[in-house]
């Protein structure tokens, strides 16, 4: 039933007409709506400004379920290796490469590379592409008395229209999602540090859902998404028979779904006008080395969470 962009200060919202009305011109449909009409859809009066985007495509999927359906519905000739850590790739003299994993090894005459975050841990692009660690938790199923509370509304999706604002869903099985965290973390998550976002999930929740026990927590994970400085994305022969396609800016399933089919046909050797625009597209402009960009990247995001305050 589409999904929303919402927030809990008017003022940060002040051009929902304006969005409302690029979306209308790409097909989508959409509605404005004030803070009353919020509460009676979302079951907390958190939020004062929203925008309704729906229309013919237009929806949330459930992340895992979809990436898990694709694998099952492989075709036989697929072989499928999970758990299968690559270390590293390498050229042949004669062509073709040798993709070296932690149980063997596998020579194919072309690879695609699907890394997206991790790509430059192979050593590609470096220097153009970034990861930005994101953090959600899950709650247990609402209760009656919650249910209550919530006024029993249908499912729902919110996103922020500000950056380092949070995304908060009510899923179709009665349990609030939240992810409110952004940063640059390449190094990976700890124990410690996955308990101190969840913290910050919880006061998100509180904001919300004042009712709701801080312990209804169920579930909380960390991951990464790649980011470019101008949100372009790889699309490229990165060398003789390896291809990439990655850095997909936030919008994963959509553009990993459309350049991942288009990069195993230009890998194929297949044509279109479709390639040839991705081939086309602006690049992904440097980025400074690590000990100069971490520091800047870190105020960057600093000052993107306070902006976002209000929101989160």
């Amino acid at each position: 039933d589409g999904y929303f962009y919402a927030a809990h200060e008017a003022a940060q919202f002040a051009d929902a007409s304006r969005y409302a009305e690029m979306i209308r011109d790409i097909g989508g449909e959409t509605k404005v709506f004030e803070r009353d009409e919020l509460a009676g859809r979302f079951g907390t009066d958190f939020y004062r400004r929203g925008l309704w985007i729906g229309g013919a495509g237009t929806g949330f999927l459930h992340g895992a379920r979809f990436s898990k359906g694709l694998a099952d519905a492989l075709p036989r000739q697929v072989e499928r290796f999970e758990h299968t850590r690559a270390l590293r790739i390498e050229s042949h003299p004669g062509g073709g490469s040798k993709v070296t994993t932690e149980a063997g090894s596998i020579d194919a005459r072309k690879v695609i590379v699907g890394l997206n975050a991790d790509l430059p841990a192979f050593g590609y692009r470096r220097l153009r592409v970034f990861p930005v660690g994101l953090t959600a938790s899950l709650t247990r199923p609402l209760t009656p008395a919650e249910e209550q509370h919530i006024q029993h509304v249908e499912p729902w999706a919110v996103l922020s229209p500000v950056k380092g604002g949070a995304t908060i869903r009510l899923t179709p099985d009665r349990r609030l999602l939240v992810r409110n965290t952004a940063e640059f973390r390449p190094e990976g998550i700890s124990e410690e540090q996955l308990a101190h976002r969840r913290k910050k999930h919880e006061l998100a929740l509180a904001r919300r859902f004042p009712w709701l026990p801080a312990n209804a927590i169920e579930f909380s994970w960390s991951g990464s998404i790649c980011i470019s400085r101008n949100g372009r994305f790889i699309f490229e022969e990165l060398q003789p028979g390896v291809f990439a396609a990655a850095c997909y800016n936030g919008t994963g399933v959509t553009r990993a779904c459309l350049l991942g089919r288009l990069i195993a046909e230009h890998a194929a050797g297949e044509h279109s006008e479709l390639i040839g625009m991705a081939l086309a597209i602006e690049k992904p402009p440097l980025i400074p080395p690590a000990a100069l960009f971490r520091p800047l990247a870190a105020l960057r995001f600093h000052f993107e969470h306070k902006k976002a305050h209000s929101e989160r």
